[in-house]
């Protein structure tokens, strides 16, 4: 095949051009029409979407205020129940309270009667075992007493004794000494003479 044969086949030719240019106008046209369908499309969703807000917004305050008002007295029958409740607790711990006193005073008095009772006996019992101590503590001490005077007598006994020993001694002792003297004096009188 020669070349200038090759180069007519593939080259388009005006009436090509043509349908080429009519199909690009009808793609333009279509395309146009397509973005007028799609903003006609979106501004449609945009109001729906306007509306559905403005509903669910009403709808949503509603709920708000219906919500607020049934909190509000459910408040208020909780008050109203909780400061009920809170007086039938006062009276009753009020109650408990002087049902306590009134006992605890009972067992108080009781208490004192027996205590008083218990001190009384222990002061009885302690007057007879401290007269019991003093009568034992007496014997006891006349009895020391009587000991001590018996070793006093003997004490005077050994004393006595003592003394005529002492004597007995002291005249012995005087006695040698005198004896020793004289012997010296006897002794110097011959060495003398």
């Amino acid at each position: 095949m020669p070349w200038s044969m090759c180069l007519d086949s593939n080259l388009a030719t005006k009436a090509d051009i043509r349908d080429v240019q009519a199909d690009i106008q009808i793609v333009r046209g279509d395309i146009e029409a397509l973005k007028i369908q799609t903003r006609a499309d979106i501004e449609a969703l945009r109001l729906t979407t306007q509306a559905d807000i403005e509903s669910l917004r009403v709808s949503t305050k509603a709920d708000f205020d219906n919500l607020r008002q049934s909190t509000k007295s459910d408040i208020e029958a909780l008050r109203l129940s909780t400061s009920s409740d809170i007086e039938a607790l006062r009276l009753s711990t009020e109650s408990d309270i002087e049902a306590l006193r009134l006992s605890t005073s009972s067992d108080i008095e009781a208490l004192r009667l027996s205590t008083k009772s218990d001190i009384e006996t222990l002061r009885l019992s302690t007057s007879s075992d401290i007269e019991a101590l003093r009568l034992s503590t007496k014997a006891d001490i006349d009895g020391l007493r009587l000991e001590t005077k018996a070793d006093i007598e003997t004490v005077k006994g050994a004393i006595a004794s003592a003394k005529v020993e002492t004597v007995r001694w002291l005249v012995g002792a005087i006695g040698f000494q005198t004896l020793a003297v004289l012997g010296a004096v006897v002794a110097l009188t011959r060495t003398i003479h």
